[in-house]
This record gives structure tokens, C-alpha cells and sequence, in this order.
């Protein structure tokens, strides 16, 4: 499954999900956003649900409104709770080598 964190390619995904986002406003900030890609594959996330929230990030897109993009996560991260069945994700600490 994409999403296992156990058998996915987490690079290729990584990289596929990068390449979905495009162009950012803010490249030099491309790390975080793929650090922040790499903890939502790991609590389940799907990366088409991955690339839409990121979307939303100002680094990504700061011509879109604050308000706008709060309200856009905040559906996109609901969507994606109710498909794994939770009320919130449980906080993953990063490994040495993420």
C-alpha cells in the first residue's frame, strides 16, 4: 500500500510528492516541506492527500490567503482522520536518520 510506512518507498514517494507540488514561493524552504511530507506518510497519509494539504502551505503558495488556506487544511486533514478512523494523529518522533 502506498501509505505503509513499513513497505513504501518513502523517497520515491517523497520525490513524487515534490514534483506534484510544483513550483514553491519559497524553495529554499523545500526541506521542510519534505520533512513535513515524510511525517504525514508515516501517521497513514496518502500522498495525493499529502500533496493537497502541502499545497496550502504559505511556502508553497503565498498568494493564497491565510484564512483560506487554514480552512482547506483543516477539511483536508479532517477528510483524511475520518478515512483512518482516528480523532487525531498520534505524534511520531522523528528517527535519527529522517
Amino acid at each position: 500500500m502506498t501509505n505503509d510506512p513499513i513497505t513504501v518507498n518513502i523517497e520515491s514517494t517523497l520525490d513524487h510528492i515534490m514534483d506534484c507540488i510544483g513550483e514553491m514561493s519559497y524553495p529554499e524552504d523545500a526541506p521542510m516541506i519534505r520533512s513535513d511530507a515524510k511525517q504525514k506518510i508515516k501517521q497513514g497519509w496518502l500522498p495525493a492527500e499529502i500533496t493537497s494539504y502541502l499545497r496550502c502551505c504559505e511556502e508553497v503558495d503565498k498568494e493564497l490567503e491565510e484564512d483560506v488556506a487554514l480552512a482547506r487544511m483543516a477539511i483536508i486533514k479532517q477528510r483524511v482522520l475520518n478515512r483512518l478512523g482516528i480523532k487525531d494523529f498520534p505524534w511520531i518522533p522523528p528517527m535519527d536518520n529522517d
